[in-house]
């Protein structure tokens, strides 16, 4: 559908960052599946200042997997095609 066989192999992400706005990241998920590198630094949640969540606050990356399974999918996507991006 979206035709990824037709990407040039050479770069694939490279010097690319990727923002994935969800539900939060786990590093050590995004390192041990894709590798290191694949993780910059994010931004910490504040709760309060985008809506009123009752969550804590995360520093970024430290999203437990269980509450990150939809935001994970996504960087799963992400990575396959562009697999040197950062996210």
């Amino acid at each position: 559908m979206i035709e990824a066989e037709r990407l040039d192999d050479t770069r694939r992400g490279q010097g690319v960052n990727v923002v994935i706005v969800d539900d939060g990241l786990n590093r050590d998920w995004i390192e041990r599946v894709h590798g290191t590198g694949r993780f910059g630094e994010g931004w910490k949640f504040e709760p309060g200042t985008f809506s009123s969540s009752q969550r804590q606050l995360r520093q970024p990356g430290t999203t437990p997997e269980a509450d990150a399974t939809h935001a994970l999918m996504i960087a799963g996507n992400v990575l396959s095609l562009a697999r040197n991006a950062v996210l």
